[in-house]
Formats: C-alpha cells, sequence, structure tokens
C-alpha cells in the first residue's frame, strides 16, 4: 500500500469523527489523524518499507504513536483497517462525497445530515435551490448560492482529478519508474504540468535505454487494476483511483518537442503547428522539420528559439496572448515557488468570516 492511500484513510478516519462526533474524545484524535496525515504526505520514504523492515519502527516517524503505528501495519498487511470500516459503517457513504465541496467540510455535512436528512450531492442541491438551508444556524441565502456554485463545479470536474491530487499519483509514479535501471528521467506533462486546477489523464514522459523492459515495469506497479494497452513506446493503465497513465518512453534527441507537443494545450500546439507552417517547416512530437531535416527537437528551449520565441513556461500555454508575447519579448515573470514566504487565507463576512474586506484591508494597512 502505498503512502497516499494510508495517508487518504487516515483523513477519511478524521472527517468521519468530525461527522460523528461519537467519541468523547474525537476533536483530540480528528486532529491526530490530521497530523499524522500531513505526515505521512511529507515522507518520501514507503511507509509499506519501514513496516516491513524489523530493524524500523514507524512511531519513530512524527506524528506517529503506537495506536496509528498499529493501524498502518494493519493497512499493510490487509489492506484495510478495522477500526475505518467500523466508522464507515455508521453513515451513509454518500457523505464523504459532499466534502468534494467547495466551501463544505465535516461539520457542515454534520449539520445538512442531521437536521435535514441530507445524504447526496442531489439532495444537497434540492435543499438549496429550495431554501431550506437557510433555516439552518449560520447559514444565509448567500451561502446557499456558494454552495449551488460547488456542485456545479464539482459536476464539471467529474471524471477529473484535483492537482494536487495528480501531483501526487506523478511523484509516486515517478520514483517507481526511476528504480528502473535503464530509466534515466521521468518527466510529467499535460494538464499537471501546466498546473491546472484537475486533471484527466496523467501523462509521464521516461527516457531511457529499454523501452520495452521499462513497459514492463511499468506494468507491474502495484497499483494497477488494468493494462489498457502496451506497445513499443507507451503503456496506457488505469489505477486503483480510476485514473488513466499514459507512459511513453523517448528518445533524447526528440526529447524537447515531445514534452512540447504532450505538455499542451491543444489550441497552444495548434497555434505553434500554424506558425511553422508558415515559415516552410512542420512541427510535430518527433521534432521540427524543414522537408526531412530535423532543425531542432533536442530541448523545448531550441524549438521555440528556431520558431523565433522566448521560452513559454508551461502554465500559460493556452493560447491567449502568450505566443504573440513572446515574439515581442515581454512574456510575464512568474511567481517561483522559492520566492513564496507564506501563505494566508481569511474569511470574510461574504462567507463565514466575521468582517469585510473592506475592514480587513484598513487593519492590515493600520
Amino acid at each position: 500500500m502505498e503512502n497516499r492511500e494510508i495517508a487518504a484513510v487516515f483523513e477519511e478516519i478524521s472527517n468521519l469523527m468530525k461527522i460523528l462526533q461519537d467519541d468523547p474524545k474525537w476533536t483530540f484524535k480528528s486532529a491526530a489523524y490530521d497530523r499524522a496525515k500531513r505526515s505521512i504526505e511529507g515522507i518520501s520514504e514507503r511507509l509499506e518499507d519501514i513496516a516491513r523492515d524489523p530493524n524500523r519502527k514507524l512511531t519513530d516517524i512524527p506524528c506517529i504513536g503506537e495506536d496509528l503505528a498499529g493501524k498502518i501495519k494493519e493497512l499493510v498487511e490487509t489492506g484495510k483497517s478495522k477500526y475505518h470500516q467500523e466508522q464507515l459503517s455508521k453513515v451513509p457513504r454518500s457523505l464523504l462525497d459532499l466534502l468534494q465541496l467547495q466551501t463544505v467540510g465535516p461539520q457542515k455535512v454534520r449539520l445538512f445530515y442531521q437536521e435535514l436528512g441530507i445524504k447526496t450531492v442531489d439532495e444537497l442541491e434540492a435543499a438549496a435551490k429550495a431554501g431550506r438551508l437557510q433555516t439552518l444556524p449560520k447559514m444565509d441565502v448567500k451561502s446557499e448560492e456558494n454552495i449551488l456554485k460547488a456542485i456545479e463545479t464539482f459536476r464539471r470536474a467529474a471524471g477529473r482529478f484535483r492537482l494536487d491530487v495528480a501531483d501526487a499519483v506523478a511523484t509516486e509514479l515517478s520514483e517507481y519508474l526511476r528504480r528502473h535501471k535503464a530509466v534515466e528521467e521521468v518527466t510529467p506533462a499535460g494538464s499537471l504540468r501546466r498546473g491546472r486546477e484537475t486533471i484527466g489523464d496523467l501523462d509521464l514522459l521516461v527516457i531511457g535505454r529499454d523501452a520495452a523492459s521499462i513497459a514492463e515495469h511499468m506494468t507491474r506497479y502495484a497499483g494497477i487494476t488494468q493494462v489498457l494497452a502496451k506497445g513499443e513506446d507507451k503503456v496506457s493503465v488505469k489505477l486503483e483511483n480510476q485514473m488513466q497513465v499514459d507512459v511513453r518512453m523517448l528518445e533524447r534527441k526528440s526529447y524537447g518537442a515531445a514534452l512540447m507537443y504532450f505538455t499542451g494545450s491543444k489550441e497552444h500546439n495548434v497555434a505553434l503547428r500554424d506558425r511553422a507552417k508558415r515559415r516552410g517547416w512542420k512541427l510535430s512530437e518527433y521534432g521540427l522539420f524543414h522537408g526531412e531535416r530535423v532543425i531542432a527537437a533536442k530541448t523545448e528551449e531550441e524549438v521555440y528559439k528556431k520558431l523565433g520565441l522566448d521560452l513559454i513556461p508551461p502554465e500559460i500555454r493556452e493560447n491567449l496572448g502568450e505566443i504573440e508575447a513572446a515574439e515581442e519579448r515581454r512574456l510575464p515573470k512568474l511567481v517561483e515557488l522559492e520566492e513564496i514566504r507564506g501563505d494566508l487565507q481569511m474569511h470574510t463576512s461574504a462567507s463565514d468570516g466575521h468582517t469585510s474586506v473592506e475592514e480587513m484591508a484598513a487593519a492590515a494597512k493600520a
């Protein structure tokens, strides 16, 4: 069992405790599960390897005590936690779907369920449209509007995965692929590389010396439920969470062109191909060609440069003016992770806060 799966179980236990509140110590215990989840997410080493090593202790991991260490061992050995299953049996499973809605946390789920008997997203939508949520404590017309917007977003993203979920899967799979001695480099592409809020399929690009061997290694990954396709240079699989992953084995000489192509977006790629065509060239995942001759392919930078453009960051490759900006040498400088000094979230009176945006701004200036 992978770390993210163990962390997901702990998160679910915490949420169930907050919904049920049937344990006198639920606040303390749910907080302990939350801390353990965050600790597990920050560990690069597999918990399963630690659990199976007689010379290692899970309790050496921050926020993991004897009780939680026992539950991790149980998950590793059986794939399930008896305590988790017991908690799940106490409420409709569909209640946890409500937690996927923005602005809806465990306390609101408990409120909706206890006061109005709401168990599903459809029932919550019906209650919001009928104005029934306004009868609940700390809920008003604006709250109902926000919930309806959240449901709309949730449905629009059906079959897709949040950026953080896809990033965790990509990190895990990349580490697994790198364990094969023939793998030299692994790079996530597609919507994930562009930093989109939700991801459909996950694309991983691999440089290595033995494509067939790497493909076979990929199909032995423990989290796969179905191998959809397996060819000379591509493997497509379905994971336990229903995410489709496409792994492509590439040659280094055309890696830059392939990375551009599989990063997208489609609209950005079409605009680049048109630009190449106007110059009498052809652009594909194999390179930029003049006739049969490759004139750029190894790196993204050299392909963009040959097209008369500055290197465009993946996050803005949407054909929304970035190509013109790159041509005119006026691309914006994006904020880098190392430049971020903190993350501050504040709630205003527009949701569940007590002061307005204007009051907060005045306080900050003061």
